[in-house]
């Protein structure tokens, strides 16, 4: 797939319990070992506490690059 410029902004929801209380080391657990995939399914999470954290680098131009795109979006 080759780059392209940026048309939609994906959000989803987990749907995460409080009572869990998951964090972004248990997503990033689960993408890289648990599931097998190596690799951070999405680009940053927000906590139940409201801390914003960013799993995955990405730049700040609206091109999109191969590295830039995450599971859910692919294609």
């Amino acid at each position: 797939m080759n780059n392209r410029l940026l048309e939609f902004l994906f959000i989803h929801c987990s749907g995460t319990k409080p009572k869990h209380g998951h964090t972004h080391k248990d997503i990033i657990r689960w993408h890289e070992n648990d599931w097998g995939q190596g690799a951070r399914g999405y680009r940053s999470v927000i906590e139940l506490d409201g801390k914003a954290i960013n799993l995955r680098a990405a730049n700040t131009n609206n091109i999109v690059e191969q590295v830039e795109i995450t599971w859910g979006v692919k294609g």
